[in-house]
């Protein structure tokens, strides 16, 4: 596993360094719904909020020591973000849509909705409003509103040239399925990822670690190259694991932690509109809730000073 991570690392950096450099590239932040995804409810229990991977887990909820309040399956979270805010009084809305498959289930996101709104010139507010469908394939579709996530950023050290931007988010993941709070699964629950930021003539590199307190961590990153005044091209790795009583989990043979991938490219139409497409899978070994596959479209618009700061996009 270490030399693969190692290779594609490699390679990523390749691509990258490959693309032509640009004399002046745009500032720009990530909206919160492009550098991350909510996870869908499932009847196993397991939340994966990852930009690649956000498949269900079939196993039961039959034995979850819900008098306790503990859900006794695995967990996941992923969060992937950089050290760059938008400017006070801006506000970006993005709508996407997903379509994603695990070796026993397969779901879609949609539509998927993300506000970001810039605060002060270190401060940023975001929400991420999911809407999903799942289940077995050929049997009857679940469909109910996903987890859903309310927080800020707050930029410590600005990042430039010359320096690693520093960045935290704090958020509340709010989950939006009564079943997966009757196995155990708190309704509420905290999220705290740090980020850096390392700028560059023509990309950049950035990446997020921390951990969720219903019991999961997660450490990821990415980079990204400008390949012209309009196209940005991202590719980044993510490796999240889960902590904590798991009996469930062991029982269906379910792995405590997956190693994931994606790739994207982002289409700046206008000062005030991107369009941009991903695509992930799991790199790790397979169970029943890794991702075969997971594709992404959507579109941000800036409803708010348009052409202020496009925002990146992965």
């Amino acid at each position: 596993m270490t030399r693969l991570v190692c290779g594609l690392l490699a390679a990523l950096f390749a691509v990258c360094m490959a693309a032509p450099a640009l004399a002046q590239r745009r500032p720009h932040g990530v909206p919160p719904g492009l550098a991350k995804q909510q996870p869908n409810p499932k009847p196993g229990g397991s939340a994966n909020v990852d930009p690649s991977s956000p498949a269900p887990a079939p196993a039961p909820v039959t034995g979850a020591d819900t008098a306790s309040g503990v859900a006794r399956f695995r967990s996941f979270g992923s969060w992937l973000d950089d050290a760059t805010v938008l400017s006070p009084g801006e506000a970006w809305v993005t709508l996407s849509a997903q379509r994603w498959a695990s070796p026993a289930f397969d779901g879609a996101g949609l539509p998927v909705a993300d506000i970001a709104v810039g605060l002060t010139s270190r401060a940023q507010a975001f929400a991420t409003f999911p809407v999903t469908r799942y289940g077995y394939p050929g049997e009857p579709r679940t469909h109910e509103l996903g987890d859903m996530f309310v927080g800020g950023k707050v930029v410590l050290r600005q990042p430039d040239g010359r320096r690693v931007g520093l960045s935290v988010s704090p958020a509340l993941e709010i989950v939006g399925s009564g079943t997966m709070v009757e196995s155990g699964m708190p309704r509420v629950s905290f999220v705290v990822p740090v980020s850096i930021e390392l700028q560059q003539s023509g990309g950049r590199v950035y990446a997020s670690g921390g951990f969720y307190t219903r019991g999961a961590w997660f450490a990821g990153g990415a980079l990204e190259r400008q390949l012209s005044d309009v196209f940005v091209a991202t590719g980044g790795l993510s490796f999240m694991g889960a902590r904590g009583d798991a009996i469930l989990s062991d029982t269906y043979g379910l792995h405590h932690q997956r190693f994931d991938a994606f790739g994207s490219l982002a289409w700046f139409a206008s000062p005030a509109l991107v369009l941009f497409g991903s695509a992930g899978r799991t790199l790790s070994s397979m169970d029943l809730d890794a991702t075969r596959y997971a594709f992404t479209i959507g579109a941000s618009l800036n409803v708010h000073r348009p052409g202020a700061r496009p925002p990146a996009v992965r």
